[in-house]
């Protein structure tokens, strides 16, 4: 009996080695997969804002709004992080009618954006948290009382549009990037203000 025990227990011991064995092996070099949308947003993020405000940890969710609900259209993929209390959204549209993205985007919520946003802020503003560096001149406007929206938009030698923005609104301040491909549904836009 003494020997059947010892048996088992040795039996037991083994087991639970593998498993650990097989948990750690699973667990470190075994990489899950991850989804071609992550793989876009993250590229665009790396692709254009600079790395003091790369995300940590990106967890891409189907229909995630930059309000963090997922209410959002089925198409729409997005992620929402911070860095030194702000709040950034990635995201992006898939084409409905064809396969392709329709656009891809950059939230940036801050109390940087003063009640007197001007093109010299915006521009500010673009080069602290963005690598681009081209683009067209800075154009902002008031397109209703008490908003102020700021934006540099141009098309690029590939022939994806991009534009830079800041917005101004009671209660609501942000600034951001927009990009539509060439096989964007929503190429014919020359703004990020559509979004």
């Amino acid at each position: 009996m003494k020997v059947k025990k010892k048996i088992l227990v040795f039996s037991m011991i083994i087991i639970l080695a593998l498993i650990g064995t097989t948990f750690i092996y699973w667990l470190y070099f075994i990489k899950p997969g991850v989804s071609a949308e992550q793989k876009i947003i993250e590229g665009f993020i790396k692709e254009n804002l600079n790395i003091n405000y790369f995300p940590k940890d990106l967890k891409v969710i189907q229909k995630l709004t930059y309000k963090n609900t997922t209410d959002g259209m089925e198409n729409l993929y997005g992620a929402i992080w911070y860095v030194d209390g702000r709040k950034f959204y990635g995201g992006m549209h898939k084409n409905i009618n064809k396969p392709g993205v329709s656009n891809l985007r950059i939230f940036i919520f801050t109390q940087e954006i003063t009640k007197k946003l001007n093109e010299d802020e915006a521009t500010s503003l673009f080069d602290k948290y963005f690598k681009v560096k081209s683009g067209g001149e800075v154009d902002c406007h008031s397109p209703t009382e008490g908003v102020i929206f700021c934006e540099k938009f141009w098309i690029e030698k590939k022939g994806a549009k991009k534009g830079l923005f800041a917005i101004h609104s009671p209660g609501n301040n942000f600034l951001g990037m927009c990009q539509y491909p060439k096989e964007s549904e929503q190429y014919e836009l020359s703004s990020c203000a559509k979004l």
